[in-house]
């Protein structure tokens, strides 16, 4: 993947759907505009199925949250889907259904180009993400000096990150996970609101569980105990990294 896929971050779809993220994850009354009309039949959850070139992934979301059909996006290379409180979906932001197990939303980004070429892929990945040009990724604004990296976890096949974003228009606590799924990449990031009742290791630990809930129909993946690693804030000198980063630049054609 040529280094010119690096050159700009897609986060117009993100900002595009801030009407809807900020309805749903802030608000908790109504007066919103209805996204689900009361003549619609009744929105419930439902696994998704992706389909890409070796076979399908399979996204299922979590205990009380249904896709948002208005704010999720799927083109030939690339799918978007968030899913929300089922009940704030089928009541337009007026009523939240109770069998969720935490107040907020998940997105899920999948590529349908495959994004890992060798065993090696991870470690270069984790490394990208503590560069400066990983931060920048990373931050809504674009601003590496606005974001963090809170804590870092890696396993043979993802990276799972807490950051703290201070210009995050919707919530600076944020969860990010890295991970492959058949050589394909799979961005999962959890966003809560301020009266979330999960603890940081609790909403990594979901990031992680959810995560490994993803599956590929090809090739099903292992799961590992997830290790703390120590961060970086620079890339490797090592001109072998380097061109291992060349092939993670489908990173900038996800919506992170």
């Amino acid at each position: 993947m040529g280094k010119q896929t690096l050159a700009h971050k897609p986060s117009c779809f993100l900002y595009g759907n801030s009407l809807l993220i900020s309805t749903l994850i802030l608000s908790a009354c109504g007066g919103g505009r209805a996204y689900t009309s009361p003549s619609r039949q009744a929105i419930i959850p439902k696994t998704e199925i992706i389909n890409v070139a070796n076979g399908s992934l399979s996204i299922t979301p979590p205990s009380g949250f249904c896709k948002d059909a208005d704010g999720s996006k799927e083109t030939k290379t690339s799918a978007f889907i968030i899913f929300a409180n089922c009940g704030y979906l089928n009541s337009g932001g007026r009523r939240a259904s109770g069998d969720a197990g935490f107040t907020g939303l998940v997105t899920t980004s999948v590529t349908k180009e495959p994004g890992f070429q060798g065993p090696d892929d991870i470690n270069a990945l984790s490394d990208f993400l503590s560069s400066r040009e990983g931060l920048e990724t990373l931050s809504t604004s674009g601003d590496t000096k606005a974001v963090s990296i809170v804590d870092k976890r890696q396993t043979s096949d993802g990276v799972y990150l807490q950051l703290r974003d201070t210009n995050a228009a919707l919530s600076q606590n944020v969860w990010k996970s890295f991970i492959n799924r058949s050589d394909y990449l799979v961005t999962v990031t959890l966003l809560q609101n301020k009266k979330s009742t999960l603890t940081d290791e609790q909403s990594m630990q979901f990031l992680q569980s959810y995560s490994e809930s993803i599956n590929s129909q090809a090739a099903r993946q292992s799961s590992e105990q997830v290790q703390p690693v120590q961060q970086t804030n620079s890339t490797s000198d090592n001109p072998k990294q380097k061109n291992n980063l060349k092939k993670i630049g489908i990173l900038r054609r996800l919506f992170l």
